[in-house]
């Protein structure tokens, strides 16, 4: 899944069973975008970044099963960063 603007200020509940999935994060998205994640399924959620920074001092994958994250914007930049239940 390719996040966009759309998303801003809601919770994404990923529903993916035993299946791996990726969250891409791509440079344009508006200005101080925030998004929630729960992961509802047992699969690995992996984010991406593409042309962006994804700042996170554990690692870039949802924790797992019922884990929440939150992605937020520094600003108008394209530096994010991934906060709440991660892993490497």
């Amino acid at each position: 899944y390719t996040l966009t603007n759309a998303d801003n200020n809601y919770e994404i509940i990923v529903d993916n069973g035993a299946t791996a999935v990726s969250i891409t994060v791509p440079n344009g998205l508006i200005s101080k975008i925030g998004i929630g994640f729960t992961q509802k399924g047992t699969g690995d959620i992996t984010f991406i970044a593409s042309g962006t920074v994804i700042n996170n001092p554990i690692g870039l994958q949802i924790k797992g099963q019922y884990y929440q994250t939150y992605l937020s914007q520094e600003l108008s930049t394209n530096v994010f960063y991934l906060g709440g239940n991660t892993k490497t």
